[in-house]
């Protein structure tokens, strides 16, 4: 007999019994195998679509605060001017009425120092008046 016959007979035998004994528990295995693969790459799927909406639930939450900021950011402008325009007010009325007070103390001062020259100034007429009385006395005639 040939060789090249007993290596076919040993293929087919061998062939035979791989595919009866070997083949479905490698196929099993392989099987079990692409089960995990898949199961791991839904698992992963899901994982992506739960951050997928995370992120998008976030950029609707920043978007949100940062509208607020805005919002707050604009009421805060608007109470700095309000502030800003009080206290302007205030340093005005401030300023009047201290101006006033300055014109009405100088007023004082001046009515005050116009006082104090007039007395003077009669003090001083009364003075000569009594000077030349004593000097040159007048008769009720030549009056």
């Amino acid at each position: 007999m040939d060789t090249d016959f007993f290596v076919l007979i040993s293929f087919l035998i061998f062939a035979y019994i791989f595919y009866r004994k070997l083949w479905p528990g490698l196929a099993g295995l392989l099987d079990e195998h692409i089960a995990v693969i898949k199961k791991q790459f839904y698992e992963k799927q899901e994982i992506i679509r739960e951050y997928e909406k995370l992120e998008m639930l976030n950029q609707q939450r920043l978007r949100d605060l940062q509208g607020e900021i805005e919002r707050i950011k604009a009421n805060s402008l608007e109470k700095i001017e309000f502030l800003k325009q009080a206290l302007d007010a205030d340093m005005e009325s401030l300023y009047l009425n201290r101006q006033k007070s300055a014109h009405q103390t100088i007023k004082r001062i001046q009515k005050h120092h116009r006082a104090s020259l007039q007395s003077r100034c009669v003090d001083e007429i009364f003075a000569k008046v009594n000077l030349e009385i004593k000097e040159k006395p007048y008769s009720a005639t030549n009056i």
